[in-house]
């Protein structure tokens, strides 16, 4: 891959999934969101733009992101199911 500019910044929390004591200003609590999803959109993202934009994709890369949009839809379906035991209990 060839880069006119590429920009790279460290995250400011190294360890921002695993900690209990970082709260995030547009979220409620740790406890309620999971923020995990917020950080792994944006590929999603830039695929779909990509896609819309007629780019040509190798079959390892429509199986990547094919990989990551099943791992986000499972993991939103056994946290509701999980969010939906606790209440019902």
């Amino acid at each position: 891959m060839e880069f006119d500019l590429l920009l790279l910044h460290a995250p400011s929390v190294y360890d921002f999934r695993v900690r209990d004591d970082v709260l995030f200003a547009y979220l409620s609590n740790s406890d309620s969101v999971h923020v995990s999803p917020i950080f792994e959109m944006p590929p999603v993202g830039v695929f779909a733009i990509e896609a819309a934009l007629s780019r040509s994709f190798a079959a390892a890369e429509i199986g990547g992101a094919s990989l990551v949009i099943g791992a986000l839809v499972a993991n939103n379906l056994y946290l509701r199911r999980a969010a939906a035991k606790r209440s019902s209990s």
